[in-house]
């Protein structure tokens, strides 16, 4: 390995290290007007689900809305990762936050299951994490959202996220077998690219030269073998 690369192990320990600062410093504050309030939520449906054969798909949701201030006093904030939240991460990319000597540094800025604001209604915004992340992983940016006035429902991707909970208590992990069904049919794709790239240049090969051989003939000039 050239020594201007950092070896694995020293990436892993610059990690924990940027882990260990942001336990220090905590999550942001929302400069809104409004308090968060969080819930979860399923939807079952009769479709068939096409990533793993043999159940019916099923969605999970957090929602973040705005709340009144005075009303969030006394109640519990929501955890920002759980424990298998953080199982999920750790399969996946081999390093994972450790709380445990400071426990409120997990905790999020939203309010489970906090009183609606009564008559208000709020625009809603939907909310489509990255592939191999999961719908917690961006909290901090719904959160501050809804404090501004916006309805958040941050959706989850069954088997694509590092980990997907579903209020039935059931829990889906990263589906690692997945890389492999969206990378095969790529590579078709790309030998086709490739033979279709090599058919063009020959043809504009082939136009340049004719066209050559073309003003040579009508400009009277000797054709040299």
């Amino acid at each position: 390995m050239p020594e201007d690369l950092p070896t694995p192990e020293k990436s892993i320990q610059e990690i924990e290290k940027e882990h260990s600062i942001m336990r220090k410093m905590g999550l942001p504050k929302q400069t809104g007007e409004y308090a968060v309030g969080t819930f979860t939520y399923t939807v079952k449906n009769d479709r068939k689900e096409i990533m793993r054969q043999g159940g019916m798909r099923s969605v999970a949701a957090r929602v973040y809305y705005p709340v009144l201030r005075e009303s969030v006093k006394g109640l519990t904030k929501a955890v920002a990762l759980s424990d298998n939240m953080l199982k999920g991460i750790k399969d996946t990319f081999k390093v994972v936050p450790d709380f445990r000597k400071n426990p409120e540094s997990n905790l999020t800025e939203c309010y489970l299951n906090a009183n609606r604001i009564p008559g208000k209604k709020f625009p809603l915004i939907m909310f489509n994490h990255a592939y191999n992340s999961y719908r917690e992983g961006n909290s901090c940016l719904c959160t501050e959202l809804a404090s501004n006035g916006y309805v958040v429902i941050s959706v989850d991707h069954s088997h694509e996220a590092v980990c997907s909970e579903f209020d039935d208590g059931t829990v889906l992990f990263f589906d690692k077998t997945i890389k492999k069904k969206m990378y095969k049919p790529m590579i078709g794709g790309i030998i086709t690219m490739l033979k279709l790239v090599r058919l063009a240049i020959f043809e504009s090969c082939s136009q340049m030269m004719v066209r050559s051989l073309a003003i040579q003939l009508f400009s009277g000039k000797r054709i040299e073998d």
